[in-house]
This record gives structure tokens, C-alpha cells and sequence, in this order.
């Protein structure tokens, strides 16, 4: 198993911190030479062809005392959290990544594909 944090900063605050567990067999090196590529980017250069599906988990909860410290902000605030467990084709779970954004920074969006 390999494991790695990484703090992610936009217009000059941090925005939210990421905490990623991968089989490392299975993929390249996690959290290594990321340079200003952008997460999806990252994610399908160390996954494809692996990644298939994720199963995401998005609620709002209290910040403990060391993630508030990480994204500056004082403890016990809301955040919100992002689990997502990425498995290949035969549904064999390879990589868990939990993020904790700033409630005031964080925008979601999504599309429904209704027909498939």
C-alpha cells in the first residue's frame, strides 16, 4: 500500500487537502511528480486503463483540529467531505482518496446520464 497527502491551494488559500491509499502494485507511484497537472489529469495517468468505476460519498461535517490547521481555519468548522474508492473492471477495489475542502470555497457540479 502506498499512502500520500497533498494540499491543494486556489487564489491563495488552501481549498482542501487530499489523503490517497492505493495498492501499489497496482498503479505508478501515488502523489509523486504532480507539477500543475490537473487531478483528473493525474488520475487518469495513474489509473487508465485501470480505474472503471468509483463509488463518491460528498457530506458536510465538523474539521478536526489538524485538518483545520492544514486549510487555516479555526477547529471545529464545517467542511465538506469527499471519499471515493475507485475499483478496475472485475470490481477489485485498488485506491481510496478522502478530500476535505473549505465549505466556502468548494463548488459542486455533475451531469446525469439518463440513457445508457
Amino acid at each position: 500500500m502506498g499512502q500520500g497527502t497533498r494540499l491543494f491551494r486556489r487564489q491563495g488559500h488552501t481549498a482542501f487537502l487530499e489523503t490517497e491509499t492505493v495498492i501499489a502494485e497496482r498503479c505508478s507511484d501515488p502523489l509523486t511528480d504532480t507539477g500543475y497537472r490537473t487531478t483528473k489529469h493525474l488520475q487518469k495517468q495513474r489509473y487508465s486503463p485501470l480505474g472503471h468505476t468509483a463509488d463518491i460519498v460528498i457530506r458536510m461535517r465538523v474539521l478536526d483540529l489538524d485538518e483545520a490547521e492544514l486549510l487555516g481555519l479555526m477547529p471545529y468548522q464545517a467542511g465538506i467531505e469527499q471519499e471515493q474508492l475507485v475499483r478496475d473492471k472485475s470490481g477489485s477495489a485498488f485506491c481510496f482518496s478522502r478530500r476535505i475542502w473549505r465549505g466556502e470555497i468548494v463548488q459542486f457540479s455533475a451531469r446525469a446520464i439518463l440513457n445508457h
